[in-house]
């Protein structure tokens, strides 16, 4: 699978965990070609930052689907983010 990313630059914990999910995600749905992953950082007032990450997955034969969450929690986030993709794949 290839998996492609775009948006912000991710420090460690966060490119940890992305990647983390994103092979766990490969593993529980192994007939996808293309997996994008675009990362976007919001920032609100007070110093405030919410997260929005959106998913594509492309099945080999099928249209793509995608999926989008937007949070204050990266991690949770992230984790729903992955939980919606394989839902809407039914893997």
């Amino acid at each position: 699978m290839n998996i492609q990313f775009s948006g912000v630059k991710l420090d460690d914990v966060q490119r940890s965990l992305v990647n983390g999910l994103s092979k766990r995600f490969c593993k529980a749905c192994p007939k996808i070609d293309i997996l994008h992953i675009n990362i976007k950082k919001h920032q609100k007032a007070g110093n405030r930052v919410s997260y929005t990450i959106n998913l594509r997955a492309r099945r080999e034969g099928r249209d793509a689907r995608s999926v989008e969450v937007t949070d204050w929690d990266f991690a949770w986030c992230a984790r729903e983010v992955f939980k919606k993709l394989e839902k809407e794949l039914r893997c």
